[in-house]
């Protein structure tokens, strides 16, 4: 027992060294003698020696072991020599002295197995213990860290109780060691040594943040720079994206951010939300915490705009637009951990405070600095890196405040920097910075660009292009490995001709089928996914076709390709909602859907539809074709005109040579073909809300298939109450309703996405009013026409996607209560926006005609001086 006493404290020690700090927090020098007396005594040493004089004892306790079995042995042959056995022929001397023997054999056996047994629990005390100190080290700094391992006796420790493994846990521990299990299973282990880290933890948060008998951990520090970051934007952008995409842009920006920190020695406080908080002058003193903390928000500026470059083909569309707003103030805080559950390192103050309206007040991809942080960058030399804002912010709880911008990447002219140089060698800050102020007028004129605006951006559309590409080789890819199980429909012997396929295509409007037949479930088909270079040569096909249908779309406000990927994004978002649909096997889903998740082509349809649905749109509405007899409206009877266009432009550009082995990976029989260009027909013609007559033929289908159909019955086909033909009939609506849905996604997201899009729509309108293309103007009726369009149009339709049940529980209401929220906000604050629009879209209309050639625009002279 001693002697597994003598272990478990080894082990102690070793978890306190561990912990222990090795920094000098007073920094004062040492003089020599005390440092090797100190050296001598510290943790490390301690174990070392203790360590060594129990391996010594150990050893030393096996040798006398070793000794005895053996001075036993020769006695008892000795002493017993003589004596004979008759019967065996053997002497006694011999039968004792190997009982002798193997009695001590067994317990050196023991002793070097339970020596063993020793040796691998202190390993995993101090791996815990190596684990302890990481997730330590990781929420304070160094001498924050070195006040709470200090315990009253003064000797550093981690962990409050003497056993930091309960007798149970060790037991398993070497049970699992005799096994073996580390080899063997290397999946448990892990996880009894992490149970047994979460309790070291646990008691270690009980002992070293116990703040009823000692000092609280509290320091003033009278310099310090605090720095707050935020992504403008990203509360608009998460609305639109799934919490894994979230979480991918947030731990990719702070791992770059954290990277810099590190190698500027700038210490990061936390994070809270998209809002980065960073601190120069805490814990550590730092004579130049300004210029410091100035370098890494511009780094941390310029990097945020590589790495949401990065993933805006991986994350979406709209990524590449989110940019970081920067704030920084300097002067004294108050740092310290506020002891108690979940203890971590904060700072309190007025500094902070400041810091943090510094931000709130700024400009996205822009760092605003306080008076006090200025004045520190220029009596550094730093004067060239600040300009002065023109207009003075309004604080919260401060008023006024003079503010400056913050441009590091400047660089300074030997003129005014000689000027800047003496004045700040003089003493006088104010001085200095009046040199600045005259210097940097002469320099630049009223308009600050700063060096990341001049930064040449990539082509918006071939970004769009690519991720409109991933989201198409995602479906297609399904369809493909749907083709090579070689059931179902492509065992049917009518394929398609694809060399001599006709690229002629009746009018949608009449081809509208009020019925699309699904594929039955086949639940012995196995999906093979194509190979990775089958995949590569659909890829260049897709992206080929995609940007061909980006080039169709017209450069309007809103119907543009810009637009076709929002609602791409917004389709796939709903689909995978019924691929995700938990407590449900593959037959199971297959009837809550209705049979659309298990068959990837109608899938694919739906994304496609979506794609294309507003191709060819000339930005004005319907019934201006209509009135104008344009040769589009006559050529489709004057009904749902852009829709059918549309429609027809697609098809012939997929029937085009080139894309022949692109539709072979769609679509292999005929009846696939028809079931893909029927879904195509009933989403893009669902699109088209202002015809009277098709939206009442749509109500008269949802009736149909929802309301009018027994409440009993189930969703089965052959096996329940419903037929096949029920079952089609509610999916060929729910398809109806999921483009709907995306196609006016931006009514039911967040605010700042609603006015994104509806501002862009009235701009689409309105210039169409000024270049006489339309009867009236839009802004008369844009406020209480929203409201009805909430009322009659967005809100009935989340209801009816609450009523499918395809999209999992309460996903209908989510859509519901977004449109709601929205409807009230454009209520409150609609008129307010709506005058901004008109603001904003006369200038952009005003601007665009001195930019083009008037008569070409607008057709005649007469409207131009109209306009003017």
């Amino acid at each position: 027992m001693d002697y597994f006493a003598d272990d478990a404290s080894v082990a102690d020690h070793s978890v306190g060294s561990l912990a222990a700090i090795e920094t000098n927090a007073g920094g004062a020098p040492r003089r020599k003698e005390e440092e090797k007396v100190e050296d001598e005594q510290s943790p490390d040493r301690l174990v070392e020696k203790k360590s060594r004089s129990v391996a010594c004892t150990k050893w030393l306790l096996l040798f006398l072991l070793v000794v005895s079995g053996i001075f036993l042995t020769v006695s008892t042959f000795v002493t017993t020599k003589e004596t004979r056995v008759e019967d065996s022929g053997r002497s006694d001397a011999t039968t004792y002295a190997s009982v002798v023997a193997g009695i001590f054999s067994v317990l050196i056996m023991v002793f070097l197995r339970y020596d063993y047994l020793v040796a691998r629990r202190q390993s995993l005390v101090i791996d815990m213990a190596k684990r302890s100190k990481t997730i330590v080290d990781s929420l304070f700094p160094s001498m924050v860290r070195e006040r709470l391992l200090q315990d009253n006796s003064g000797q550093f420790s981690i962990i409050s109780a003497e056993e930091p493994v309960s007798f149970s846990e060790l037991t398993k521990i070497n049970t699992l060691a005799n096994k073996n299990i580390s080899e063997s299973d290397p999946i448990r282990m892990p996880q009894l040594q992490s149970k047994a880290t979460l309790k070291s933890v646990r008691e270690s948060e009980g002992a070293a943040l116990d703040h009823r008998s000692s000092q609280p951990i509290a320091d003033l520090y009278k310099n310090a720079t605090v720095l707050f970051a935020d992504i403008a934007g990203f509360t608009a952008w998460s609305a639109e994206r799934d919490p894994p995409q979230v979480f991918k842009l947030l731990e990719t920006v702070y791992a770059e951010f954290d990277s810099i920190a590190e190698k500027l020695k700038v210490f990061k406080v936390e994070t809270i939300g998209d809002s980065y908080m960073a601190v120069t002058g805490v814990p550590e003193p730092d004579p130049d915490h300004a210029v410091t903390m100035a370098k890494f928000a511009y780094q941390c500026l310029v990097k945020m705009d590589g790495v949401t470059s990065d993933l805006e083909t991986l994350l979406g569309s709209g990524t590449k637009n989110l940019h970081v707003r920067v704030g920084l103030h300097s002067g004294p805080v108050t740092a310290g951990v506020l002891r108690g559950q979940k203890s971590r390192f904060q700072l309190f103050g007025d500094t902070v405070n400041t810091a943090s309206r510094m931000e709130s007040t700024g400009e996205k991809r822009r760092i605003q600095v306080s008076l006090e942080t200025a004045e520190l960058l220029i009596a550094a030399g730093k004067m060239h890196w600040v300009k002065e804002r023109q207009d003075q912010i309004v604080a919260k709880g401060k008023g006024q405040m003079r503010t400056f911008w913050l441009d590091p990447h400047k660089k300074s002219k030997p003129s005014g920097e000689d000027n800047c140089r003496i004045a700040a060698k003089n003493g006088s800050v104010a001085q200095a910075f009046k040199h600045t102020l005259v210097r940097q007028t002469l320099l630049t004129d009223a308009t600050y660009v700063s060096p990341w605006d001049r930064r040449l951006s990539e082509d918006k559309y071939g970004r769009l292009i690519d991720w409109n590409t991933d989201i198409f080789l995602e479906h297609l890819s399904r369809v493909m490995a749907y083709h090579h199980s070689g059931r179902g429909e492509t065992r049917s012997v009518k394929t398609v001709n694809h060399r001599d396929e006709d690229a002629e295509m009746p009018p949608p409007y009449n081809s509208v089928a009020d019925v699309i037949f699904l594929p039955a479930f086949d639940p012995n088909a196995r999906h093979q996914p194509p190979m990775d270079t089958e995949l590569a040569k659909v890829r260049i096909l897709l992206r080929e076709f995609i940007a061909d249908i980006a080039a169709l779309y017209n450069d309007v406000p809103f119907h543009n390709f810009a637009h076709a990927s929002h609602v791409t994004l917004a389709v796939s978002k709903i689909l995978s909602r019924i691929a995700k649909l938990k407590d449900c096997d593959e037959m199971e889903r297959h009837e809550i859907s209705y049979g659309i998740s298990s068959d990837p082509l109608t899938q694919f349809s739906v994304v496609f539809s979506a794609l294309v649905h507003d191709v060819g749109h000339s930005g004005v509405p319907n019934s201006q074709l209509v009135v104008e007899e344009a040769e589009v409206a006559l050529q489709f009877r004057n009904r749902s005109v852009a829709e059918q266009n549309s429609v027809v432009l697609a098809w012939k550009l997929l029937m085009q040579p080139k894309y022949q082995r692109l539709r072979m990976c769609i679509y292999k029989t005929n009846v696939e073909r028809k079931r893909f260009r029927q879904v195509m027909i009933n989403c893009v013609m669902a699109t088209d809300i202002s015809d009277r007559e098709i939206n009442q033929f749509r109500v008269r289908k949802w009736d149909k298939a929802f309301k009018n159909t027994d409440k009993n019955t189930d969703r089965r086909g052959l096996g329940g109450k419903m037929t096949r033909d029920e079952i089609n009939r509610k999916a060929t609506v729910v398809l109806e309703c999921i483009i709907q849905a995306a196609d006016i996604a931006h009514t039911m997201q967040h605010w700042h996405v609603y006015r994104k899009w509806n501002d862009k729509l009235f701009e689409e309108r309105y210039k169409a009013y000024l270049s006489g293309r339309a009867s009236f103007d839009p802004a008369d009726n844009w406020f209480a026409g929203e409201l009805g369009f909430f009322d009659h149009y967005v809100i009935p339709l989340s209801k009816r996607i609450s009523e499918s049940g395809i999209f999992g529980l309460g996903a209908g209401s989510v859509y519901e209560t977004m449109a709601r929220e929205n409807r009230q906000e454009w209520e409150r604050d609609g008129q307010a926006s709506l005058r901004a629009m008109i603001k904003s879209a006369h200038q952009i209309s005003l601007f665009s005609v001195e930019e083009t050639d008037e008569n070409s625009l607008l057709g005649d002279n007469d409207s131009v001086e109209a306009v003017r």
